[in-house]
């Protein structure tokens, strides 16, 4: 580049009136370059620890569907360091490339949470945005004093978030390490967990919690909680699991999905009585994941490099295929039993999932044809959002057929 730089120096200099300062303006170039790099850094290495050993990516889930407005449902810690002490100590070491979201949660349409980062990966680096107005207005929470996972998930990064109850009370911060709060936020805590390992999905429904743990790379195990509390306890899912790429809640219940040792592709699921069943949903698959909607399961069986969509109506017993081949690397958001999103470079782009018609190409302002995504996801039949590899925030009002991108302030 220093050919092109004693180019630009030349020119600006020609003029003895120029306004312009050569070595300034070229330091603002460098500047900009590295603010993109890191920004592109981050969204990489957030998105690179949600893979697990079987390769998938873990569903991202916004909460349990709303439908009728908020849902209400029935250690010693650092000095938590304020949002602005943080902002100041990013801008000062030339990391702040503004607010990059990694997660978001909901307990229904007015509250909503976005976890994310401002490029490296301290504690200082982490924050968490709340809205409870709908996304109109946007304010800090406290958030654990966890790094963040930036390319190697270790038992102390965190780059998920999940919130429960009314105006969100208990929420748990995960991604390698699990963290808990019972009080919207104000204190944060480590739980015990039952056997030592990194949490890789997490999921809350009606009064428990409910979390995959990988133990090593091809044993993991499910673990619940009460949402009020942390007393995790091992759960008997029937399903001996070597990998768990998500969990899924829907109004009949929590469903867990990933690989089964003697199965292959798996998904458990827990029944009105308390039980839990096992169903392959899809015969020679590799591994699932899955996305819940109020009346479905949506579900990614993988083969090979690619994936075939399934939906169920009847809490996984049984799985019908739907048009269309994905990408297994793709993120799918249930809707309806009828429909959902499916979005990443091996989907084509963000696409409308139908269990009877074949996927239509979504064109979104903004959004390159082969982006890559770490999160999809409705938090109602009309509002959905996508988060980006590259750190942006869209969202849907209209149940997926336009995407509007949304910025957060910082």
């Amino acid at each position: 580049m220093n050919d092109f730089e004693d180019e630009i120096r030349r020119t600006l200099r020609s003029g003895a009136s120029s306004p312009i300062d050569a070595d300034d303006f070229l330091q603002g170039v460098h500047r900009g370059v590295r603010r993109r790099r890191a920004r592109r850094t981050v969204a990489v290495a957030a998105a690179a620890v949600t893979l697990v050993a079987t390769g998938g990516v873990v569903v991202n889930q916004v909460g349990v569907f709303d439908t009728k407005g908020d849902h209400v449902d029935s250690a010693t810690q650092p000095e938590p360091t304020s949002s602005t002490q943080r902002t100041n100590a990013n801008t000062l070491a030339g990391i702040d490339i503004g607010f990059s979201p990694l997660s978001l949660t909901a307990t229904g349409t007015m509250h909503q949470w976005v976890l994310g980062t401002t490029g490296c990966p301290s504690p200082d680096c982490l924050f968490i945005k709340k809205t409870t107005d709908g996304g109109s207005s946007w304010s800090d929470e406290q958030v654990p004093p966890a790094p963040v996972g930036t390319g190697n998930t270790t038992a102390k990064t965190v780059t998920q978030l999940r919130a429960q109850g009314h105006g969100g009370p208990n929420q748990w911060a995960y991604g390698g390490a699990l963290w808990s709060t019972h009080d919207g936020g104000i204190t944060w805590k480590r739980p015990s967990l039952p056997s030592p390992g990194q949490v890789v999905a997490l999921e809350a429904w009606g009064s428990d919690v409910y979390a995959g743990v990988k133990v090593s790379d091809n044993a993991y195990y499910v673990a619940s909680s009460p949402t009020g509390r942390d007393d995790w306890q091992r759960v008997k899912t029937g399903t001996t699991f070597t990998s768990i790429n998500s969990i899924g809640v829907s109004v009949n219940g929590p469903a867990i999905a990933g690989a089964d040792a003697n199965y292959g592709a798996a998904i458990a699921t827990r029944t009105a009585d308390g039980s839990w069943q096992r169903s392959s949903g899809c015969r020679g698959g590799l591994s699932a994941k899955l996305s819940a909607a109020p009346d479905s399961l949506w579900m990614l069986c993988r083969t090979g490099s690619l994936a075939q969509a399934y939906v169920s109506t009847d809490q996984g017993i049984a799985f019908r295929p739907a048009p269309g081949q994905f990408g297994w690397d793709a993120e799918i958001a249930a809707r309806t039993q009828n429909s959902g999103v499916i979005a990443g470079p091996g989907a084509g782009g963000v696409r409308t999932l139908h269990a009877n018609a074949k996927p239509m190409r979504i064109r979104i302002a903004g959004l390159r044809f082969n982006q890559s995504f770490v999160f999809a996801g409705f938090t109602n039949l009309e509002t959905g959002y996508l988060i980006s590899i590259d750190g942006g925030l869209f969202k849907t009002a209209d149940g997926g057929k336009t995407w509007t991108r949304i910025r957060l302030p910082h």
